[in-house]
């Protein structure tokens, strides 16, 4: 089982991923934290109470990051110059009220 300052750095990283609104930032940076304490155990060592491992994990963790940045791509391709004043409003709405990740796809969403 993996240590407590592990497990505390765990938490830490999945705590900043977890925020109820979360922006790009935010959830790259507590990726990017989980990730670097996992990169140091061995992959075969589990790391929470059903049994997952630290190679388990640090593969959910790539495929969410993976997600994000194409999600960014993607957004980089629609400039909020193209809403329309509803949209603006729409988009504002949900910015505030899910986090700048849930505003950003609803937006990707619109343009499909």
């Amino acid at each position: 089982a993996a240590e407590p300052t592990v497990t505390i750095g765990l938490d830490i990283g999945q705590k900043i991923q977890a925020q109820e609104n979360p922006s790009f930032l935010s959830s790259l940076v507590g990726i990017d934290i989980e990730a670097k304490i996992l990169n140091q155990l061995d992959p075969s060592t589990p790391i929470n109470s059903v049994g997952q491992t630290a190679e388990a994990r640090l593969a959910e963790l790539n495929q969410q990051k993976n997600l994000l940045q194409t999600l960014v791509q993607k957004a980089q391709d629609l400039p909020i110059s193209k809403m329309s004043d509803e949209q603006m409003k729409d988009y504002t709405r949900r910015l505030r009220s899910q986090g700048e990740v849930n505003a950003t796809q609803w937006w990707i969403d619109q343009n499909k």
